[in-house]
């Protein structure tokens, strides 16, 4: 009977231990599915990467965009380099420097280009004011500015005051003092201004529209007197 206590107790014992040993063995494959699982993560990273990549592309285009703009500089350089010092279609020749009122020697060594007209000065420093608002000089060089924007050679002589001359400004609502020669020639008549910090270049750009405040209106193609 003892014999059989001690077999039974040795069974359950062995059947204890390999039960342990089976349910550690089971354990073990979950515990490596961790790092299993981690490593697939590992490989997802680079999807973050490809973001970064896209971004970098973004960069990419605004470089070329800037390259665009600097296209557009460019474009507006060639603009202004076509305004002066481009080739001399008429040499006006003038005696008088359209600045400074003085007269011009033989020699004649300051000069400016403008729309191809050749433009000579007194001195340099006269230039400087020239460049800076050509429009203002136009006029007593007998220079034209058309709706369209050209220069044109004309004889200043030709061009009368219109019928009226506004007391004040129809653009920019200032008093017009004739005596001080603030206007432009156009198409037969002189237009007079309160100043030139851009009267002229608005009225340039519509000037049907002001034709009435200085007693003028087109018929038949022609600028003409107002009829009353």
């Amino acid at each position: 009977m003892k014999y059989a206590l001690a077999f039974i107790a040795s069974f359950a014992l062995v059947a204890a231990t390999t039960a342990f040993v089976r349910v550690q063995a089971g354990e073990a494959p979950i515990a490596d599915a961790a790092p299993q699982h981690h490593q697939d993560d590992a490989k997802e990273h680079p999807k973050k990467d490809d973001g970064h990549d896209g971004h970098d592309m973004g960069d990419k285009k605004d470089e070329g965009h800037d390259a665009h703009g600097n296209d557009g500089d460019k474009k507006e350089e060639k603009k202004e380099e076509s305004e002066w010092d481009g080739e001399v279609k008429t040499d006006l020749k003038n005696e008088t420097d359209p600045v400074s009122g003085d007269k011009i020697g033989e020699d004649a060594k300051h000069s400016v280009v403008y729309h191809g007209f050749k433009v000579h000065f007194s001195e340099d420093k006269s230039i400087a004011k020239f460049k800076r608002r050509p429009i203002q000089y136009c006029a007593a060089l007998g220079l034209e500015r058309t709706t369209e924007g050209e220069i044109k050679k004309v004889d200043p002589d030709e061009f009368k005051d219109p019928p009226k001359i506004p007391a004040t400004c129809p653009i920019m609502g200032g008093d017009i003092v004739k005596e001080d020669g603030t206007y432009i020639l156009h198409r037969g008549y002189r237009i007079y201004f309160c100043c030139w910090n851009g009267c002229w270049e608005k009225f340039l750009k519509e000037p049907s529209k002001y034709y009435g405040e200085y007693g003028l209106e087109e018929k038949d193609g022609k600028l003409q007197p107002k009829a009353e």
